[in-house]
C-alpha cells in the first residue's frame, strides 16, 4: 500500500470499529482521505487503531471521537 502525500479531505466513519468499516477505512486512507471515526468508548480507540493497522499502513493518522449514543453531541479526542 502506498501513502498519498496530500489529503483529499476529511471523512467521518461511524461504527469504525466494525469488521466492514475497518476495510472501508483502510481504503479511504489508501486513497488519501483523512479519517475520523467514532467509538462508543474512547478507551478502545487504540485497540481499533491497532486492528485497522493490520490492513492499513497509515492507521496512525486516524482521528477519534467519542460517540455517546444517548446524546446528540460528540466530543473530539
Amino acid at each position: 500500500m502506498t501513502t498519498p502525500t496530500t489529503t483529499r479531505g476529511l471523512v467521518v466513519v461511524t461504527g469504525g470499529s466494525g469488521y466492514i468499516a475497518g476495510y472501508c477505512i483502510a481504503q479511504l486512507l489508501s486513497d488519501g482521505w483523512r479519517v475520523r471515526m467514532t467509538v462508543r468508548n474512547i478507551a478502545r480507540a487504540e485497540d481499533a487503531r491497532a486492528t485497522i493497522g493490520k490492513i492499513a499502513a497509515n492507521a496512525a493518522t486516524i482521528e477519534f471521537m467519542a460517540a455517546d449514543l444517548n446524546s446528540v453531541a460528540m466530543s473530539p479526542l
